[in-house]
C-alpha cells in the first residue's frame, strides 16, 4: 500500500516469483502507470496495480496474505478509515507491516514523519494489535500488526 515508484513491489516481485501475485497499490494513478510502464518494459507478469483511494485501498476481496507499507503510512491522511477498509481484503492470519521513518533515529527536522507512539496511538483506534515492534533499522522502525482477536 502507498506503492510510490515501486521500490518495494518490484523487490517483492522478485521475492514471490511466478507463483505469486503483488498488488501495488496508491491513490495516484501516475505512479501506477510508472508501475505498469515497468512491468511491460521488463516482461513482469505477477504485479497487478490498484488505484485506491484516500479511505480504501480497493485491493479485492479476501486475496492478500500481508500488507505492507514502506515510508508511506504518515502520508495517509484517514489512516483509521483506511484500516477499517483494508480489512474484507485480508486472508485469515493476514499480517500489516508499517515501516516508516523513526524521528527518534533521524534526528531534529525530521518531523514530517510520525513518531513510534503516533503510530501506535493511531492503530490503537482501529482492529489490529500490534504483534511485534522492530527498531534495528538505522532510520526507520518496522511495526507488525494483524487484526485483534475478537474481531
Amino acid at each position: 500500500a502507498g506503492a510510490g515508484n515501486g521500490y518495494l513491489t518490484f523487490f517483492l516481485s522478485r521475492h514471490v516469483g511466478d507463483s505469486g501475485l503483488i498488488y501495488a497499490n496508491d491513490i495516484s494513478r501516475n505512479v501506477l502507470k510508472e508501475i505498469d510502464l515497468r512491468c511491460k518494459k521488463e516482461n513482469i507478469a505477477n504485479i497487478e496495480t490498484v488505484l485506491g483511494k484516500i479511505t480504501n485501498p480497493l485491493f479485492p476481496e479476501n486475496r492478500l496474505d500481508m500488507v505492507i507499507m514502506l515510508r508511506a503510512f504518515h502520508d495517509f491522511t484517514e489512516p483509521v478509515e483506511w484500516m477499517k477498509n483494508v480489512i474484507p481484503s485480508l486472508k485469515s492470519g493476514a499480517l500489516l507491516v508499517i515501516v516508516d521513518g523513526d524521528p527518534d533515529k533521524m534526528g531534529s527536522g525530521h518531523h514530517h514523519f510520525y513518531t513510534r507512539e503516533k503510530v501506535l496511538s493511531i492503530m490503537k483506534q482501529t482492529a489490529f494489535e500490534l504483534v511485534k515492534m522492530m527498531t534495528f533499522l538505522e532510520k526507520d522502525t518496522i511495526y507488525v500488526f494483524r487484526l485483534k482477536r475478537n474481531h
